[in-house]
């Protein structure tokens, strides 16, 4: 009785090894599969080799962030275009690229607000040049004005009539940006671009709160360390003492 239930099991053990192996005849045969096979290993390793450099980087992390924020027409303006939009005090209108047949504002500005955060933290951790200040100051308004529009749009009440949703936009801005970088530089600037000094107090407040807040949590992210400074392809700054003096 042992012996018929060991022939059923190399039975059954070489049907598995027909199943997971190729059907290939001939000694010819087996061996391009396995000179194939290794030409794909091969091809495979090299380039996640080439993925990890500094070139590599940037081109896969350019590919992911235009195929993935392509097909929402918000992402191809410029970042003055939405920034302009997003401080508006005007409702964004319906037929904007705001709004579409497959969502709507609320959905967008969700959207826009998740996608550049996301690909701020991952562009951060990478070893290539990237910018901190303006996906920060995107954020913020876009987070602000969401807000603004749910409290315009979203309650009925008497207290809330004349919300301006491009005031919170604002304000949203001023303050992640003062949270990122942990100075009060943005409530100037902020200042600067919209030419109002009428939400200068809620402004300030914002930033202060922001700064005070993201100094207990974390250090700035320009005092914090480069995750990948280690790396062969981070080239360190050579001292100003090596450098050769000019005799003009």
């Amino acid at each position: 009785a042992a012996q018929p239930r060991e022939e059923e099991e190399e039975e059954e053990e070489e049907e598995d090894l027909a199943w997971k192996r190729p059907n290939i005849p001939g000694r010819r045969g087996r061996r391009a599969y396995q000179v194939g096979r290794r030409t794909i290993t091969r091809c495979w390793r090299a380039l996640l080799s080439l993925i990890v450099t500094r070139y590599g980087l940037v081109v896969f992390t350019a590919l992911v962030a235009a195929t993935t924020t392509y097909p929402f027409a918000f992402f191809r303006k410029q970042p003055h275009e939405t920034l302009n939009e997003l401080f508006d005090s005007e409702m964004l209108r319906s037929d904007s690229e705001w709004h579409s047949s497959r969502y709507n504002l609320f959905v967008s500005l969700f959207i826009m607000v998740c996608y550049k955060f996301g690909f701020a933290v991952i562009t951060q951790g990478c070893a290539i040049p990237v910018g901190v200040f303006t996906p920060a100051f995107t954020i913020g308004a876009a987070g602000g004005r969401l807000f603004g529009e749910i409290l315009a749009n979203g309650y009925a009440h008497e207290s809330l009539e004349g919300v301006t949703a491009g005031a919170y936009a604002v304000v949203g801005a001023a303050a992640m940006a003062a949270a990122v970088t942990h100075t009060v530089s943005p409530a100037v600037i902020v200042f600067e671009l919209t030419g109002q000094s009428a939400y200068m107090l809620p402004v300030l407040v914002a930033v202060i709160l922001a700064n005070a807040t993201a100094a207990v949590i974390a250090p700035s992210v320009r005092q914090h360390p480069f995750p990948l400074a280690h790396r062969s392809s981070s080239r360190m700054l050579p001292p100003p003492s090596s450098l050769p003096r000019s005799t003009i």
